[in-house]
Order: structure tokens, then sequence, then C-alpha cells
């Protein structure tokens, strides 16, 4: 699409984030009856999981599969 419109020189990056795997499963369970858990649990300041969940990041970001991107182009 944006070659199309001009753009050149793109770069694609694709992140490796574990807070997209941590906030997904923590919005699961915030609808069911373990939303008190998870709002404890499932915290973006849990050392554990964020060391837990960033092999998962990384190898999704190979695959180009994350869940964020950044991407660069020039007109």
């Amino acid at each position: 699409m944006l070659e199309k419109n001009g753009f050149q020189n793109i770069k694609i990056s694709y992140q490796s984030i574990p807070n997209n795997w941590i906030r997904g499963i923590k919005n699961f369970y915030s609808d069911q009856k373990y939303k008190k858990i998870s709002n404890i649990f499932f915290s973006l300041d849990n050392t554990f999981l964020l060391v837990s969940f960033f092999p998962i990041s990384y190898v999704a970001s190979l695959l180009h599969i994350s869940g964020r991107i950044s991407i660069i182009a020039k007109k």
C-alpha cells in the first residue's frame, strides 16, 4: 500500500514486547470470574511474567506475527 502511494525505502520491524501477551491474557480473564486475580497477577509490573513471555514475543517477532510493528517510509 505504501509503495502504491509513492513511498520508498520502507523498513518494517516487528517488535518483541511481552506486554501484548500479558494484556491479552488479562483481558481474557477480566470477563471471567477471575477478574480480581487477573488484575493482581497479570500486571505489567510483574517481572516474572515479563521474563516468561519475552521468549514467545521474540519468536513472534522473528516470524513476523508480532502484535506491534514499526514502519518507516520515505515519500
